[in-house]
């Protein structure tokens, strides 16, 4: 019933909920075919952590720019590493956020989880080792629509896609991209179906702030 429930949900926002057992195998096909349907010629890849999503679009075909923002020092610098003979591919050691600001980030001993949020207590649960706090690390937040130009520099008709993984956070990437949205082509949102952190917003909300952004 609660299943039912959730689709019938999903669709009034005009989305659709796969089971994760049955993505694993298209997903990068899926991504694949996007990208190539729309003719993307620049990824925007917010929350790149060590750049594992600009390696898997390589490893799908994707050829064009690929401009990785991530925040937190170690995983940049294993970012860095992973993109430095790609000379089309460029990280970028800050955050995106909805102002101009410096703000202080939670590093988790399990680095895709770092969030600017603290974990709530289902997240301490379900991933308890990984939400282990290490420290916090003071980072420069900028708004996409302060970078856009710089992003998009030198292509000559920009076709651009946008990448949102960054823990409860991507609402506010998108209120600092509302000038630039327009210009979007596709994006890709993590939206969590049960929060992991204290006020991050659950899917139906994150959908909802999708919708209102764009408005």
């Amino acid at each position: 019933m609660r299943n039912r429930l959730n689709h019938k949900l999903a669709n009034l926002f005009g989305y659709e909920l796969i089971k994760k057992r049955n993505l694993n195998d298209t997903l990068e096909q899926n991504l694949s075919n996007v990208l190539d349907s729309a003719a993307i010629n620049c990824v925007i890849d917010v929350g790149a952590n060590n750049g594992q999503y600009g390696t898997m679009l390589r490893e799908i075909g994707y050829s064009g720019r690929i401009v990785s923002f991530e925040p937190v020092a170690e995983a940049f610098e294993q970012l860095e590493r992973n993109s430095r003979d790609d000379r089309d591919w460029e990280a970028v050691n800050i955050a995106l956020g909805a102002e101009e600001s410096v703000l202080e980030i939670n590093r988790l001993k399990a680095s895709d989880l770092s969030s600017f949020r603290q974990p709530n207590a289902y997240g301490n649960e379900r991933f308890a080792k990984g939400m282990e706090f290490v420290e916090r690390q003071q980072v420069e937040m900028k708004t996409l629509a302060q970078l856009w130009e710089g992003v998009v520099g030198g292509i000559d008709e920009p076709r651009v896609f946008l990448k949102m993984d960054t823990q409860g956070f991507d609402l506010e990437v998108l209120n600092g991209a509302v000038p630039v949205l327009d210009f979007l082509h596709g994006m890709q949102s993590e939206l969590s179906l049960k929060p992991l952190y204290e006020g991050m917003p659950d899917y139906l909300d994150s959908a909802g702030g999708v919708r209102q952004a764009r408005i």
